[in-house]
């Protein structure tokens, strides 16, 4: 085990809600507990103008521009998660995932100050970092896992998203290929759409592969340590 706390309790809550599932008398639903995390309190608009006070001065304007672009889109549309009510926090299972966490990242700790995980209540089996730092793992995930190790090993992957900057450089890359005055569109202009496609679909494939590489290889450290 990488923790003390054995994979029995997250098992433990899932047989719960399928247990009591039909019984309404007695069902308990997973839900957040305790204080606020900051993130869901703080405006969109700060969180907006602090990463465009990020972005290097010595990048050209143009390149300013589209990341300015992206930090909007993906600002608001990541508060708009935050505050669905779709989102746990200080639940058992979130702590559990933020152990995990802190395990993979216990030789690093400036690194997990950066990081936020969060665990949504969707059937869908699906996980994703954001530029901000904070990661998302859905209960339609963590239903499918067999084990710890496994946890461990997606949690390294959307890290690793987060170290390499995937989420903002897939971003850019999409947005060149049909920006005229990018190097890149160049290459596209007389490509059809369907090509265009494939080569953002393959572009995002290489960021996936990459962080499969590196993640892989840091849960596997933390499971031989």
């Amino acid at each position: 085990m990488l923790l003390k706390a054995k994979l029995t309790v997250l098992l433990t809550v899932f047989s719960c809600v399928f247990l009591y599932a039909q019984d309404w008398n007695n069902y308990q639903p997973i839900q957040s507990e305790g204080q606020i995390p900051k993130e869901f309190l703080s405006s969109s608009t700060e969180k907006f103008i602090s990463k465009v006070e990020s972005i290097s001065s010595e990048k050209k304007r143009r390149e300013q521009r589209k990341e300015e672009q992206f930090y909007l889109q993906s600002t608001f549309n990541i508060d708009q998660l935050l505050l669905s009510g779709n989102v746990l926090f200080n639940d058992p299972i979130s702590i559990y995932v933020n152990k995990v966490a802190d395990e993979l990242l216990k030789n690093n700790a400036g690194l997990r100050k950066k990081l936020k995980f969060y665990v949504v209540k969707s059937p869908i089996s699906n996980a994703f970092a954001t530029e901000r730092g904070a990661i998302f793992i859905n209960m339609g995930l963590l239903a499918r896992l067999e084990n710890e190790a496994q946890l461990a090993f997606i949690l390294s992957h959307e890290i690793t998203h987060y170290t390499k900057d995937h989420v903002l450089k897939r971003y850019i890359n999409n947005r060149d290929m049909t920006d005229k005055r990018s190097k890149n569109y160049k290459q596209y202009k007389k490509s059809s759409g369907y090509e265009v496609l494939l080569a953002k679909s393959n572009y995002s494939k290489k960021n996936e592969k990459e962080a499969d590489r590196v993640g892989l290889g840091a849960s596997h450290f933390v499971a031989i340590n």
